[in-house]
């Protein structure tokens, strides 16, 4: 097993291309490949343990328009 990636802020982001995906009809797909990844890669939904989805978001907005 690949160890899972986290952008900085400590957001899961895909294991192939290390950027966040979305969903291409039903299919979570990486934004960059568009390889179908496993749910949880980044979708939002998984974070580094000790990084809650609060203090994650509240990081990124922090740094809009920086």
């Amino acid at each position: 097993m690949k160890t899972p990636r986290y952008d900085d802020l400590g957001q899961r982001v895909t294991d192939c291309c290390g950027t966040y995906s979305t969903y291409f009809d039903a299919t979570l797909v990486c934004k960059k490949c568009y390889h179908a990844v496993p749910i949880g890669q980044g979708d939002g939904n998984e974070f580094k343990e000790g990084v809650t989805a609060d203090a994650y978001f509240a990081a990124a907005f922090s740094q809009e328009g920086a």
